[in-house]
């Protein structure tokens, strides 16, 4: 969402935020003049085109080569830059609407920047007011959107976040892949079934739900798994 230049109107704005917010995942919104504050304390949520500084992933205790594997995805593209990695989700920016179920790529960026996310920057601007006729964000379900890619969030609604509704899309195409499960080495196993590590070369195991997920020692420094099968 674009901030017009004309004094007030940033009002009016916060407006539209609210109603298109609810109906597509993929909505980036700004509000310089607020979040500039904040930015010392975090980042956002995941975008199309993301930025992940070294000074930030040094928070996340993470080397480039580990955030890399944590990231493997044939549509994820990750370039190295000079004071960071630019992270790059699908070939192209997409709304993602809610119909169409919670995005696999940004869930999946989110999951490795969750633990340095500042979810309380002021991304969205005004908030209601005592008689005011329109509806805005408030703090809680600003709060909400800003944990909109999170396994355990309810935004919009439960209902809409299992992409029930195909969107008037033809019904015999195919639906959405879910979103793929992944454990770290260290981890108790989240679901029992054949695991792969995402490492050179994969290797793949049978873990047991609650079973600590194995250490191969990897090149990355870190292992990750993911469910081939349950």
């Amino acid at each position: 969402m674009a901030n017009p230049i004309a004094f007030g109107t940033r009002s009016e704005v916060t407006v539209w935020e609210r109603s298109l917010a609810p109906r597509f995942f993929g909505l980036d919104i700004d509000y310089p003049f607020s979040m500039s504050g904040s930015l010392a304390d975090g980042i956002r949520p995941p975008t199309w085109g993301f930025l992940l500084s070294d000074t930030w992933r040094e928070k996340l205790d993470l080397s480039r080569e580990q955030v890399k594997i944590n990231l493997h995805h044939p549509q994820i593209r990750i370039d190295e830059l000079n004071t960071g990695l630019w992270i790059e989700l699908g070939e192209e920016p997409s709304l993602y609407p809610v119909e169409e179920g919670v995005p696999e790529l940004p869930a999946l960026l989110n999951k490795l920047l969750r633990p340095i996310r500042d979810d309380h920057m002021a991304l969205l601007g005004f908030g209601q007011w005592d008689g005011d006729p329109n509806e805005r964000f408030n703090d809680a379900d600003s709060l909400r959107w800003m944990r909109r890619f999170d396994a355990d969030s309810d935004w919009p609604s439960t209902e809409l976040r299992q992409g029930q509704n195909n969107g008037g899309k033809d019904a015999t195409a195919p639906a959405q892949e879910a979103l793929e499960l992944r454990a770290y080495s260290g981890e108790a196993c989240p679901q029992t079934g054949q695991w792969q590590a995402l490492d050179i070369p994969p290797q793949t195991r049978r873990f047991e739900q609650g079973e600590i997920m194995s250490n191969l020692d990897s090149a990355y420094g870190l292992t990750v798994w993911r469910v081939l099968n349950a």
